[in-house]
This record gives C-alpha cells, sequence and structure tokens, in this order.
C-alpha cells in the first residue's frame, strides 16, 4: 500500500533463496559486514556493483582537500565479500525486471533473483541545463569525476591567464567540495611554480541562500569561510546552459568558465523508470517503511535512490548508512520468512561540513556551530566508520587455498608413470596419444583430415560464473592454439551437483547424512572430484563454464553438450 507499512514475509522458495544486490552504496556496505558477521540461512547473496571500491561521502571533501589517501576514504568491497561469502559480479547494472526477477548487466546474461535491493545512489539531476552532458563535469559518480578531475588541474597548470572554474550548486556537497577543490588545485600550483592567485572559484546556485535546506547560521559561516578563500558566490542564478568557456544562467548573462562541476539536486538514473517499480515524481524508488517497494515488495531500496513513502527524507549519506543495518535485518528476515521491520528516521540529522583548512560546521535542525573541533569531532566519525569495513574481524579458514590452475594438476613424472602401467595399445587414427603427449592429442578421423582435443577441468576459484566461464575457456583453448591448430568447436563438461542450503559459519555440525549419503559405494560419489559441503555445492568443476543449479536431485548428474566456438564468450556468462 502506498505510503503504508507491508511487513508480511514473502512466500516460501523452493530451495536456496538467491539474494541480489544491486549496488555497492553506503548500506549495502552494511549488508555485506552483517553477512560476514552472521551469514544469511537458506540464501546465497549476489553483489552486482560497477564499482568494487566504495567512496565514504563524507571523507571525499577531505581526500580532494589531500587530507586523506585513497585507501582511507575507500571500502574494498572484493575482500569484505569474499570474507562474507558473497559473490560478486564486477559490472554495470543496466535493468531490473520485476516480473522475470531478473537484473540485467552491461554486456552479459541477465541475473535472477528472488529478492533484489536497490543501493545506486543518485545523479546530478542536469537535465534543465543544456550541454551540460558534454561540457559539465558531474560530481556523482566519484570515480568519474575524480578521472575528470586530474584533465582540469592539467589544464589549470598549463594556463597563461585566469583559470575559472565554476560549481552550479550551493548545497551541502557543492559548497564543500568546492573549498576542497580550491585547496588542492591552489596547492598543487605551488608545488608546479605556477601563481594560485591564477585562479578564479566561483558557486552560482538558484536558491536565495547557501545551504537553503539547512539552518541560516549554516550558510552565514559557511559564507563567511568562501570569502575568506576568495571564492566568489552567485545567487538566485539559475544556470540554463553550458557553452564552451562559458555559463549561461536565466537572465541572459554569462559566467567565464574553464571547468564546470556540476553539484546540483539529485535525480535517479534513467533506467530505474524502466524497470515498472513505483516511483515518485522525481523518478526515485517509493518504499514503505520497511524499505520495500510499494508496488513489488521482493524489491528493497535504500540511500538516495529510495523515495521514503511516509515522509520526504533529505538524500544524504546519514540516511544511507542508518538504513544499513535495517536493511540488512529485513533481507534476513524476508529470506528467513519472518515479518519486516520499520526503519524509523530521526527528525532532524547532523551534518558536518569541512571547510577544507582544519575547521568544519555542525548543522542540526536550527542549530548551527563551527571551529576546528568540530573538524576534530567529524573526522572521528568519519574514520571509526570505515574502521567497521577495513578492519575485518578473524575468522579461522579451515580448508586453505589451493592454486586452481597449473599448481593443481599431477606432477607430469606421477602422470607419466601412471599412464606408462596403464599398458595400452595403439589405436589407428590417434597421430598423436599417450605415446607423445603435448598439450593435446591429434587424432584422423578421416583421411586428409585430423582433428585436435584436449579437455581442461579445474575448480571455480572466482565467484563470478561469467569472469569465470571466460578464464576456463581461454585455458582450454590455449591448447589448441599452442598445437597451431584452429578452434572448431567446444564441449563444454560441468557436473550439477546436490542443492544444498549453505550451513552458517561457527554454527553446529551438519545434520546426520540420509543413508544413500553414508553409503561410500555410490557409483556417483567416486566420481565428485570434490567433497560437497554447503560452502562448496555450488563451486562445481567445469572445462569451458561454470554452471550453477537449483535442482534438488540427491545425485550428482554428470552433462555435455558440444558448443561452438563463437558462442563460448556467451555461453560461458551463464549465471
Amino acid at each position: 500500500m502506498p505510503g503504508g507499512f507491508d511487513s508480511r514475509p514473502l512466500p516460501p522458495s523452493r530451495g536456496l533463496m538467491d539474494i541480489v544486490l544491486i549496488g555497492g552504496g553506503h548500506a549495502h556496505v552494511e549488508v555485506l559486514r552483517s553477512a560476514l558477521m552472521t551469514p544469511v540461512s537458506g540464501a546465497r547473496l549476489t553483489l552486482v556493483t560497477r564499482d568494487v571500491a566504495t567512496p565514504y561521502s563524507g571523507m571525499i571533501p577531505g581526500y580532494l582537500a589531500g587530507i586523506y589517501t585513497r585507501a582511507e576514504t575507500h571500502v574494498d568491497l572484493v575482500p569484505l565479500a569474499s570474507r562474507a561469502g558473497v559473490r560478486l559480479i564486477h559490472a554495470a547494472a543496466t535493468g531490473l525486471d520485476p516480473e522475470a526477477r531478473q537484473v540485467r548487466i552491461d554486456g552479459r546474461p541477465p541475473v535472477r533473483f528472488d529478492i533484489a535491493s536497490l543501493d545506486i545512489g543518485s545523479i546530478p539531476a542536469t537535465r534543465s541545463i543544456s550541454g551540460a552532458a558534454m561540457r559539465g563535469l558531474a560530481l556523482k559518480p566519484v570515480d568519474l569525476f575524480l578521472e575528470g578531475w586530474k584533465d582540469v588541474e592539467a589544464a589549470a597548470r598549463a594556463a597563461t591567464c585566469p583559470y575559472h572554474v565554476t560549481m552550479v550548486g550551493g548545497g551541502a556537497a557543492g559548497v564543500e567540495v568546492t573549498m576542497a577543490l580550491h585547496r588542492r588545485l591552489a596547492d598543487h600550483m605551488v608545488e608546479a611554480g605556477c601563481d594560485p592567485a591564477s585562479l578564479v572559484f566561483r558557486i552560482v546556485t538558484a536558491d536565495a541562500a547557501l545551504l537553503a535546506d539547512h539552518a541560516a547560521g549554516t550558510g552565514r559561516r559557511l559564507g563567511r569561510a568562501l570569502a575568506g578563500a576568495g571564492i566568489g558566490i552567485c545567487l538566485n542564478a539559475p544556470v540554463v546552459a553550458l557553452e564552451d568557456g562559458y555559463v549561461c544562467l536565466a537572465d541572459g548573462s554569462d559566467l567565464k568558465s574553464d571547468a564546470t562541476i556540476l553539484a546540483t539536486g539529485a535525480s535517479a538514473p534513467a533506467w530505474i523508470a524502466g524497470t515498472g517499480l513505483e516511483v515518485d515524481g522525481e523518478g526515485f524508488v517509493r518504499v514503505d517503511s520497511s524499505l520495500r517497494s510499494t508496488s513489488h515488495p521482493f524489491v528493497l531500496a535504500a540511500g538516495d535512490i529510495a523515495s521514503f513513502a511516509p515522509r520526504p527524507l533529505p538524500r544524504n549519506g546519514v540516511h544511507a548508512v542508518r538504513q544499513g543495518p535495517l536493511l540488512a535485518d529485513n533481507l534476513r528476515r524476508l529470506a528467513e520468512g519472518r515479518e519486516a521491520v520499520a526503519y524509523r528516521p530521526q527528525r532532524h540529522t547532523m551534518a558536518l561540513i569541512s571547510t577544507g583548512d582544519g575547521h568544519a560546521v555542525a548543522s542540526r535542525g536550527p542549530v548551527a556551530v563551527s571551529g576546528r573541533w568540530v573538524w576534530r569531532w567529524k573526522d572521528r566519525i568519519d574514520r571509526k566508520w570505515m574502521r567497521r569495513y577495513r578492519e575485518l574481524p578473524h575468522m579461522d579458514e579451515t580448508v586453505a587455498m589451493r592454486c586452481g590452475g597449473c599448481g593443481a594438476k599431477v606432477p607430469s613424472r606421477v602422470l607419466e608413470r601412471a599412464l606408462a602401467r596403464l599398458d595400452l595399445p595403439a589405436a589407428p587414427g590417434v597421430l598423436t596419444g599417450l605415446d607423445a603427449a603435448d598439450d593435446a592429442a591429434v587424432l584422423a578421423p578421416v583421411p586428409g583430415k585430423v582433428l585436435v582435443q584436449t579437455v581442461d577441468q579445474f575448480p571455480a576459484f572466482v565467484e563470478d560464473p561469467w569472469i569465470f566461464g571466460r578464464i576456463a575457456a581461454v585455458h582450454a583453448l590455449s591448447d589448441i592454439h599452442a598445437m597451431g591448430a584452429e578452434p572448431h568447436a567446444a564441449l563444454a563438461l560441468a557436473w550439477v551437483v546436490r542443492a544444498s542450503s549453505p550451513a552458517p559459519r561457527r554454527s553446529p555440525p551438519p545434520p546426520t547424512p540420509t543413508p544413500w549419503e553414508q553409503n561410500p559405494m555410490r557409483p556417483w560419489r567416486s566420481r565428485v572430484s570434490h567433497p560437497v559441503t554447503p560452502n562448496s555445492w555450488r563451486k562445481t568443476s567445469c572445462t569451458c563454464l561454470k554452471v550453477s543449479s537449483r535442482s534438488s536431485a540427491r545425485r550428482g548428474v554428470p552433462w555435455s553438450a558440444a558448443i561452438p566456438v563463437n558462442r563460448i564468450a556467451h555461453l560461458s556468462g551463464w549465471p
């Protein structure tokens, strides 16, 4: 019900439930940490993210100002996901089909889900600004902004006349980033022997005051900090277009601008409109009190992409951080068939805005204070939050890591002695066989034609099935290329093993196996190349691709199919 609270559990799912996290935002980082501490029973988590390093918004201005390093301001999702047992797919999501329950991924086959969670943030709203996409540098996504800023720095150092930088947007992010960039660029120009006085920074906003949605004292304090740094302010100046070297205002005037940064109001990524999820007037996903979509309760959303139906919430990192623990709890509850709980946001949130010079301004409701002590307070809070995801708890590994490539092969001498004892007679049509072992066997099925054939098997050492499929295909085809042959077809071999629900780490021993599991003489058991444990049932061995199965069959079933070489790249991406 729109604006209501849907606490009902989801219908029961057969077998293992797939939870797909779309985006690596602040809330999903907490979901990964929660899964690390206590795995979600009966579910497999998959993270689909364009970036494997999540920038912490509270520390990015400090990073831009040169106060923090990149490692101090970014959460590395790879070790966090690996330790939590979460499958990581490093690719951008481009769509979501709630009816088919599939997530569309750029350049890959879709990924199926039972429950999906969106935490993809927002992008600056620039549709009303002509030429913004071509001539503006958006503040989000942060990684793309940092790449583009390198070109701005190089151009500023090479400039022979005053270099103008314009920030479009007078909110907290625009003001804070402007002061950080001014300090960063001035310091770099001094190091390069250039005159920092040639820099001309300016903030342009359509509002009548800076930080119009904060206490009046906040804008006044930051205005004084901007004036002290020599940064200009243009109020009541809506930007309508960007042209080469200029910013065009609604009143018809132009402002000189060599580099224009966009920190305007937030907007949702365009692909959200095609998902069929209920959205608000700005295109954000409407969610109820439990962060579930008001139209599709098996889809959740948090952070900037979510539009909280009970009451509007400001789009800042505070709510994304606070929603993380509740999102993790609700995902766990829904996977276990329990009712979801409601998110109860604070009436007022604390905003800590740095000025780039060791000072900061604190704003909460009608109160605003500033000083060095505020900066030290902000620094302690930010570092404490980052330590939660960088200093992961130690967990004893029950199985030592082993090489899954050449290091997993039987030594050549051992293999040669074993093959020699077989005493196999030579067969007609076998040109290169056991008597002259090479990278591949050479057969002559018909006169005048030869067939070069090879078989490779090794366990999956990465959780992303598409990546592993490509690795396996390249590994197998390399033997054909080494023999100087031209690939024609590939035979994919995979084991589809009995599906079992993963058991949480540090959990009691698994239940007593059934009689068919206890019987070691069952032929199928001897053919499985590795123990089938609750945490390894999806890590099957295969030749050219990794195959996952939700089958409830009791036995492993060998499977094979001939695949044209030009289809390997596509089929290797089967989820």
